[in-house]
């Protein structure tokens, strides 16, 4: 299975935000009825965040962490195919799954 990441409790919230919640603070920002601070701190975007998504105008969030590398189709289907082949009675090892 691919890792995935999964937030701690403790620490820096990172990426608590939305899309929709970037999209409405840019519009915000661009008709001028809010400052960057002021609109990340009721958005609960960071103002970093919230200044280079609007110059740059990337409005997709992607996921935190590393991304697998098989991608995510092919590890459900390779956990599928493990999954077959273990009701049949072949339960295989990391190694026979790594070559």
């Amino acid at each position: 299975m691919p890792t995935e990441y999964k937030r701690q409790k403790t620490g820096a919230v990172r990426g608590t935000w939305t899309e929709d919640n970037l999209k409405e603070a840019i519009a915000r920002l661009q008709a001028r009825e809010s400052r960057v601070n002021e609109a990340a701190r009721y958005y609960g975007i960071s103002s970093r965040s919230l200044r280079r998504r609007k110059q740059s105008g990337n409005m997709a969030k992607l996921p935190l962490g590393p991304q697998g590398v098989l991608g995510t189709e092919n590890y459900k289907l390779l956990v599928r195919h493990i999954q077959q082949l273990e009701k049949v009675g072949f339960s295989p090892t990391r190694e026979n799954i790594r070559s």
